[in-house]
């Protein structure tokens, strides 16, 4: 049976005997016919080798261990990830039921082992599934979708790995796009074709940010370090090297002045862009930070971590603002609404939370139906576009919290979304390899057709 891309450390078998679950170093796991062999599905939530694949008794959940830290349950029937525990620092190595499917062992990098008794946890069936925003549920609750996607999308294809970072030019000139294939790609956004291909970093490249001026790129790579490239030329200007491990997230301050960077070692550092040098270390989280953010006016930063806080930090004195406190089992991405009011987070209990930049408190929340893996704000500051673990994009209203629209086309996670300058379109990108172009410019409700 083939399909995997890396190694594979483990194989089980359904207790019926008639599924193998097979846990591989590509960061998915994969349910096969035991009988044809034929793959009936990839789960591709983890974000690091799994190592090690479990079958309740019952045959109704799978239990994943993976070295990104998170031990995660499924629903085999549907693919859903019904669970995430991810309190381990170094990696889950090994996971295994109970005889009577109550408990769940599982042992870490920690030297830790834990029990789960899963009688306290609610595994939902297919009837008590999470509710699912549909474009016609919300047309039938509040009338016609104001925003269409029209002409479905348009496929960049171009990595031979998975898409996980989307950003554009200040001009909307160019697209980039990182990739697990160690790559960033650079669309021209007129023609859609590639015009170039950056190959400088040694392992996957978690993000991309353009500077506010244009004048550089900054690319983060699981390598430890971030690329400052010169856009004139795409010369490599210096490598910031973190020297703790894996960079996720990258963002620059509005002077294009600063660069943040965050990852698994639970620290933000500040970067001087011109000399690369190292300004400052913010510390605090206790998880591995995902994603980081400047307000508008340059003098905070707002980071996102599993450790299930939100952190806001003044960026002169490098205090915490404020910790959000977010009890969805962590959060994968953060953005500053082009307004300054409000700061959107993406979650990993299938929510995207807006709180109030100033005050703190909590405004609003949004309930997808998976995991959200990106957020991004449009330029108006009026319409958010998550990336959803189901396949989709789903876009909602900022101040009313409807559903929008959702778009499909995508045949795995979506893992990164970003607007274009003018608004009119949207970049996703995924686990399928791919980068879609979606237009969303029609927003006119009383428009019969766009």
């Amino acid at each position: 049976m083939t399909g995997h891309t890396l190694v594979v450390n483990d194989v089980q078998w359904s207790p019926d005997g008639k599924l193998l679950a097979s846990a591989s170093d590509d960061s998915t796991v994969r349910l096969w016919d035991a009988r044809t062999g034929q793959s009936l599905r990839t789960l591709t939530a983890h974000r690091d080798g799994v190592r090690s694949v479990a079958w309740s008794p019952d045959g109704k959940t799978l239990a994943s261990a993976s070295l990104d830290g998170t031990l995660r349950l499924w629903e085999p029937v549907t693919g859903r990830n019904v669970l995430i525990l991810n309190d381990h620092a170094n990696g889950v190595f090994s996971v295994a039921w109970s005889p009577d499917g109550t408990t769940l062992a599982y042992a870490s990098g920690d030297n830790i082992t834990r029990l789960l008794a899963t009688p306290g946890v609610k595994l939902p069936t297919p009837s008590l599934a999470p509710k699912t925003v549909t474009a016609a549920a919300t047309a039938a609750a509040t009338g016609p979708a104001p925003l269409v996607a029209r002409g479905g999308s348009r496929i960049l294809n171009g990595h031979s790995r998975d898409a996980m970072s989307v950003a554009w030019s200040p001009d909307g000139k160019t697209l980039t796009s990182s990739s697990y294939d160690s790559t960033v790609i650079l669309w021209d956004t007129a023609t859609e074709k590639a015009r170039r291909t950056l190959s400088a970093h040694a392992n996957v490249v978690w993000a991309v940010a353009w500077s506010p001026d244009g004048k550089m790129l900054a690319s983060a790579s699981i390598d430890g370090t971030v690329i400052l490239w010169d856009t004139a030329t795409w010369q490599s200007l210096s490598t910031l090297n973190a020297k703790s491990g894996d960079v996720y997230g990258v963002a620059w301050s509005p002077d294009s002045k600063l660069v943040a960077s965050a990852g698994r070692d639970k620290f933000v550092r500040i970067w001087d862009a011109q000399s690369g040098q190292l300004l400052r270390t913010l510390g605090g989280n206790s998880g591995p930070i995902w994603s980081v953010a400047w307000s508008p006016d340059g003098k905070l930063l707002v980071s996102a971590s599993w450790d299930n806080t939100i952190r806001v930090w003044d960026v002169v004195n490098g205090q915490t603002m404020h910790s959000l406190s977010t009890d969805s089992g962590g959060t994968d991405s953060v953005a500053w609404s082009p307004d300054s009011q409000t700061i959107a987070a993406a979650n990993l209990d299938q929510t995207v939370t807006l709180w109030d930049a100033t005050t703190a408190k909590r405004l609003r929340v949004f309930e997808g139906p998976a995991q959200v893996n990106g957020v991004a704000w449009s330029p108006d500051s009026q319409t958010i576009a998550a990336a959803s673990d189901d396949h989709t994009v789903i876009l909602w209203n900022a101040n009313t919290g409807n559903a929008l629209t959702i778009l499909t086309g995508h045949t795995d996670s979506v893992v990164s979304v970003a607007w274009s300058p003018d608004g009119k379109t949207l970049a996703s990108a995924s686990r399928d390899h791919t980068v879609r172009l979606w237009d969303v410019s029609c927003q006119d409700r009383l428009q019969s057709q766009c």
